[in-house]
């Protein structure tokens, strides 16, 4: 997302950081999981993008992994990210 977000920047010639510095983009993926919905969740999941992440997002992902009423899926992607940040090389 922070990526898509400074290509847009550039793309309107808004100076660099201009809103990707203002906007806290780590918090997006803990406010979709304060809200619950699986949709948001799933969003919020293909807006957490590549490692390295941010110590809130790390947290955010080990509480979506280990959330027992999280549809599985969820929790599997998650896993998968956090599993990605320890061994970028490994495959999945």
């Amino acid at each position: 997302m922070l990526a898509e977000s400074r290509a847009e920047e550039k793309k309107h010639g808004l100076p660099a950081g201009r809103f990707t510095e203002r906007i806290p983009l780590d918090a997006l993926p803990g406010v979709a999981l304060a809200d619950g919905m699986p949709y948001w969740l799933r969003a919020a999941l293909g807006w957490v993008g590549a490692p390295p992440y941010s110590a809130e997002v790390a947290g955010w992902l080990a509480d979506v992994r280990d959330a027992p009423g999280m549809p599985q899926d969820i929790r599997h992607w998650a896993a998968r990210l956090m599993n990605y940040r320890a061994n970028p090389l490994e495959p999945q």
